[in-house]
């Protein structure tokens, strides 16, 4: 991204837990705070740590045991007073009537995951409500493109604008974006994506870009970590295709 240029960068949280390389990670996301202001969102993977540190733990109680012990590794690494105070973190942002949160329209801590195009309607919804073009959220590690054209009052039919997109941004129409993953996509494909916006007088780009992940070195990396058989599994699976 660096190298194509950009005006503002929205980095939208989950920044640990499904990893290793924890201090690679949370430097890059300094420098980019640091020297190019990105805004950092809080996730629910980044409040879990912030809890803890408060000895707040009903949220990680009710994880799977796989996912506590790749979440232990990774606090007992963490400089956890550090973390909480490394970035100007945030809840969300708007701009120019977009809304870039973690993981949906509503309240912060609601970790509702928009999954079906059902889900995208409901946020659609809520955005429209609000007076807001579109919304940018992660948090399912799958992207896509939606759009809702507005019908009378209420919304029509959702359409799936690919990759690559343009749009009227004056037109009566409502989108609920999500730009993927770097470290661990979940789409079927499992390519690692950002999303690039473009404006243009009244017109958006959108663009999914793809990026280079050495997926070989992260799944040796993983199997020489110290985890049970049973949590490495789990987190090498993320990155492998199955039928």
């Amino acid at each position: 991204a660096r190298d194509h240029g950009f005006d503002r960068m929205v980095i939208l949280g989950d920044l640990l837990t499904y990893g290793i390389d924890q201090d690679e990670v949370l430097d890059i996301v300094q420098d980019l705070a640091e020297n190019c202001q990105a805004k950092v969102v809080l996730g629910n993977h980044d409040q879990l740590y912030l809890d803890l540190a408060k000895e707040q733990r009903e949220y990680y109680a009710r994880l799977p045991e796989w996912l506590r012990e790749s979440i232990d590794r990774t606090y007992d690494r963490l400089d956890s007073v550090g973390f909480a105070n490394r970035f100007p973190w945030i809840e969300s942002i708007e701009q120019d009537s977009w809304l870039f949160s973690h993981a949906n329209p509503w309240t912060y801590g609601n970790w509702r995951y928009l999954y079906t195009p059902e889900d995208a309607r409901e946020a659609a919804d809520s955005l429209r409500s609000r007076g807001l073009f579109a919304g940018v959220f992660g948090h399912t590690h799958r992207r896509h493109a939606l759009s809702f054209d507005h019908v009378g009052s209420r919304l029509g039919d959702c359409v799936a604008l690919g990759d690559d997109w343009t749009v009227e941004t004056t037109s009566l129409q409502t989108l609920v974006v999500n730009p993927g993953s770097i470290g661990q996509p979940r789409h079927q494909d499992l390519r690692s994506t950002y999303l690039r916006i473009e404006q243009h007088g009244s017109q958006t780009m959108g663009s999914l870009i793809g990026v280079a992940y050495d997926v070989d070195s992260h799944l040796r990396a993983l199997r020489s970590s110290h985890f049970t058989d049973q949590t490495c599994a789990r987190l090498c699976r993320f990155f492998e295709p199955t039928s």
